[in-house]
C-alpha cells in the first residue's frame, strides 16, 4: 500500500497555488439539485463565523507534480468541490472590493506570470471544460445567464447553480459578502486525503461509503474500467464514459447497478460474498473478460437485452407466444420477491435467443417461486438458479436446458402448501394469487395485473347473526377463512365495514364494484353459494392448475 496522507485544510489552502484537479472522465456528470446548493450555501451563511465549519472529506489520486504544485484526480467529492467553485465564482463578480475579488478569481484559475513562466491554468478542470470556462471560470461569466435550450442535464445543472447562488448573495449588503467570503476562505475546512495509488484511494472511498457516505460501487467499477492504465486514449476514455453515462441514464441509478449485480453472478455462477468490485477484479485477471472497452461493451450487451426483453418487452415481436410472455415477466417484475432469476433468463437469451424461451421461462418461474413458497433461503434460490445458469453454459441445445433436473420441483410439497389453512398469511399470497389469475386468463395481448388488495370472502370475523356462521361450523371455519380457495384480488382498496356483508348482498353491492378484469375473481360473481363444498372443489382446482 502506498503512503496514504489525510489532513485538514481550510478553502484557502484547497484552491491554493499548490493544488490542482482534475475531475477524471469515470465521474458522474455534474448533478447538484436547488435543494443541494441551497443547503450548502445556508449552511455556510449561518455557521458560527468564529468556528471552523466542516465541508466534508476529499479524497484525491496524486497523478504528477508540476513544480511545487501537485496535480491531483478527484475521486471523492466532485460534487461538492464544483458546486465550491460556482460559489467562489459567484461571489467574485458579485463583490466590488478588489482586496476580495483578486483572491477569488486565484481559487478559480491560477493567473498567467510571464517573469515566473507560469500559465493560466484552472483550479478545477471538469468534465465540461469548455461550458464552465465560458460561464463560471470567465470574469463576469456568472452575471449573465445562458438559455436553457439544447444545454446537456449538466450544463443545465451548472447554469441553475449558478443562478441559485446569484438569487441568495443578491439579497446581501457587500459587508456582509466580504464577510462571507472571509468565513469560507478561512474557516471552512475539509479533510483532505491523497495517495499516489488509486487503488488505495479507492479504498479510502470504499472505507467511507462504509460509514454512510452515498458512494456506490459501480463507481468504482466505473473508475477502474475507465482509468488511464486501463484506457490510456483520451478520446476513447471520453467515448466509453458517455457510453457507461448513458446506459445508467436510461435505467437509472439503482436499476443500473441490479443489472450489473446480475451480470456478475451470470459471470461465477456461484453464491459469493465478495463484493462487486472485487468478483469482477478476479474475472479481469483470469482474462474471461478483459477491463476497459471489452467489459462495457459486455456490459451494453446485457444492458439492451435486459431493457428490450424484460422493460420494453421489444425483442419478441414477431414470437408466437410473446404475449404470454410478456404478461408473466410483469407479474414476475412486480410480484416476484428478488431479482437472481433474471440472470437465467439473460444467459438464456444471449446463448438461444427466442428459442422456447416461453418454455424456459415457465419453468424458470415454476423453480424461483416453488422455492421462495417451500421457505428457502435466499442463498438457497441464488444456488439453484446458478445450477441453470451452468446448464445454459454446457448444453448446445435450448431442449437439454428445458430437460435438465434444476426445474423439478416436489408437487406433493407444494400441494400441501397449497392446501394450507393459513395461506393467507404467507408472504407469497398475493403473487399465488395473480399468478392464478395469470392461469385462468386467455391471454391473446400482453396484460398487466393490477392488485391492489386481497378479500376474504368467508370473512376472518363474521357476525353471530349472518349466513357465514349457519353455513361453516367453527371448525369448516378455522379451515377456510385462510385458505386460498377463499381469497380473491381487488382491483380497489377494501372496504373493512362491508367484507363482512352475507355473501349475495356482499357479492352484488360491494364485490361488482371492485373487480375489473381478472378472470378468477370475475368468476366468483357468478357463484350461487359459498360453502365448505364449493370451496373444496375451488381448491382442488388451483392445486391442479398451480402443479400442473
Amino acid at each position: 500500500m502506498s503512503k496514504i496522507e489525510g489532513h485538514k485544510i481550510n478553502i484557502n489552502t484547497l484552491f491554493s497555488s499548490e493544488y490542482f484537479f482534475r475531475i477524471p472522465e469515470y465521474q458522474r456528470p455534474y448533478s447538484w439539485s436547488r435543494e443541494n446548493c441551497e443547503q450548502l450555501f445556508d449552511d455556510i451563511f449561518e455557521s458560527d463565523r468564529d468556528n471552523e465549519y466542516f465541508l466534508g472529506t476529499v479524497i484525491a489520486q496524486e497523478v504528477s507534480k508540476s513544480g511545487n504544485a501537485t496535480n491531483y484526480d478527484v475521486i471523492d467529492g466532485q460534487q461538492r468541490m464544483t458546486t465550491l467553485q460556482i460559489l467562489m465564482a459567484c461571489l467574485r463578480d458579485i463583490i466590488k472590493d478588489n482586496e476580495y475579488k483578486d483572491p477569488l478569481k486565484k481559487y478559480i484559475y491560477q493567473p498567467k506570470n510571464p517573469v515566473s513562466g507560469i500559465e493560466e491554468r484552472d483550479r478545477l478542470e471538469v468534465k465540461e471544460r469548455t461550458f464552465f470556462k465560458a460561464h463560471v471560470q470567465t470574469n463576469g461569466s456568472t452575471l449573465n445567464s445562458p438559455s436553457l435550450d439544447n444545454l446537456t442535464d449538466q450544463q443545465i445543472n451548472i447554469v441553475k447553480a449558478v443562478d441559485i447562488f446569484n438569487e441568495k448573495i443578491a439579497i446581501l449588503k457587500q459587508s456582509e459578502i466580504e464577510s462571507l467570503v472571509s468565513h469560507i476562505s478561512q474557516r471552512c475546512i475539509v479533510i483532505f486525503v491523497s495517495t499516489e495509488k488509486f487503488d488505495d484511494a479507492f479504498r479510502m472511498f470504499s472505507i467511507i461509503n462504509d460509514r454512510g457516505i452515498d458512494l456506490r460501487r459501480i463507481d468504482i467499477l466505473k473508475a477502474k474500467n475507465l482509468g488511464n492504465q486501463v484506457m490510456p486514449d483520451v478520446n476513447l476514455r471520453k467515448e466509453y464514459s458517455k457510453k457507461w453515462e448513458q446506459m445508467e441514464d436510461d435505467l437509472g441509478g439503482d436499476e443500473f447497478e441490479r443489472l450489473i449485480n446480475i451480470i456478475k453472478l451470470i459471470e461465477i455462477k456461484q453464491k459469493s460474498n465478495s463484493e462487486l468490485v472485487k468478483v469482477f477484479e478476479d474475472i479481469f485477471k483470469k482474462g474471461k473478460i478483459k477491463p476497459g472497452e471489452e467489459f462495457i461493451d459486455y456490459i451494453a450487451d446485457y444492458k439492451n437485452i435486459y431493457t428490450d426483453l424484460v422493460l420494453n418487452k421489444s425483442l419478441l415481436d414477431s414470437y408466437e407466444d410473446k404475449s404470454k410472455f410478456n404478461s408473466l415477466i410483469n407479474i414476475m417484475n412486480s410480484y416476484l420477491r428478488g431479482s437472481d432469476w433474471l440472470a437465467p433468463l439473460l444467459a438464456y437469451y444471449k446463448k438461444f435467443k427466442t428459442e422456447n424461451i416461453f418454455q424456459f421461462l415457465t419453468k424458470l418461474e415454476r423453480s424461483y417461486s416453488f422455492s421462495w413458497f417451500i421457505g428457502e433461503t435466499k442463498d438457497k434460490r441464488i444456488i439453484k438458479m446458478c445450477s441453470i445458469l451452468k446448464d445454459i453454459d454446457k448444453y448446445a441445445s435450448s431442449s437439454d436446458v428445458l430437460s435438465s433436473n434444476n426445474f423439478h420441483i416436489d408437487v406433493d410439497k407444494y400441494s400441501e402448501i397449497l392446501m394450507s389453512n393459513d395461506f393467507a398469511k404467507r408472504n407469497f399470497v398475493k403473487y399465488a394469487l395473480v399468478k392464478l389469475e395469470y392461469l385462468m386468463s386467455d391471454i391473446t395481448a400482453e396484460r398487466k395485473f393490477g392488485a391492489v388488495s386481497i378479500e376474504h370472502i368467508l370473512p376472518v370475523n363474521p357476525k353471530d347473526d349472518s349466513d357465514w356462521k349457519k353455513n361453516f361450523s367453527d371448525d369448516e371455519r378455522t379451515r377456510w377463512t385462510h385458505s386460498i380457495a377463499n381469497l380473491v384480488l381487488l382491483s380497489k382498496k377494501k372496504n373493512s365495514s362491508a367484507s363482512n356483508f352475507d355473501f349475495e348482498v356482499k357479492k352484488s353491492k360491494y364485490l361488482k364494484g371492485k373487480i375489473s378484469d381478472l378472470p378468477r375473481s370475475l368468476a366468483l360473481l357468478n357463484e350461487t353459494e359459498w360453502t365448505p363444498t364449493v370451496l373444496e372443489t375451488k381448491l382442488t382446482e388451483i392445486v391442479d392448475l398451480m402443479t400442473a
